[in-house]
């Protein structure tokens, strides 16, 4: 009798039990880079892409403020993430538009 997924992970090591997913930061640079130069594309990934899906927490922040700027009806353009990022507080440390140039670059 095959041992059902739940027992299969039971009896996995610990630490093979929680491995974590592979990423690539330079793919979500490019995929947030792409949907900032071409705003029609959101259509088609938004229901796909979720903010969780990000590796990088400022990636998310980003790509949840276009969406969020998309449902609003306004253009994705750095200008606007930028103003609606700082006024939301996000990136404390970092300078959002030097990040936000190099992604549209």
């Amino acid at each position: 009798m095959k041992p059902s997924q739940k027992e299969a992970n039971e009896n996995q090591p610990e630490n093979e039990a929680h491995t974590e997913l592979p990423y690539d930061v330079n793919a979500e640079q490019n995929f947030l880079s792409h949907l900032l130069r071409d705003n029609a594309c959101v259509d088609f990934v938004c229901e796909q892409v979720r903010p969780e899906y990000f590796y990088e927490p400022q990636h998310a922040q980003i790509y949840r403020t276009i969406l969020g700027l998309h449902q609003k009806g306004k253009a994705a353009t750095p200008l606007l993430i930028k103003e609606q990022i700082k006024k939301d507080r996000l990136f404390e440390n970092e300078d959002i538009e030097k990040y936000l140039a190099t992604l549209t670059t």
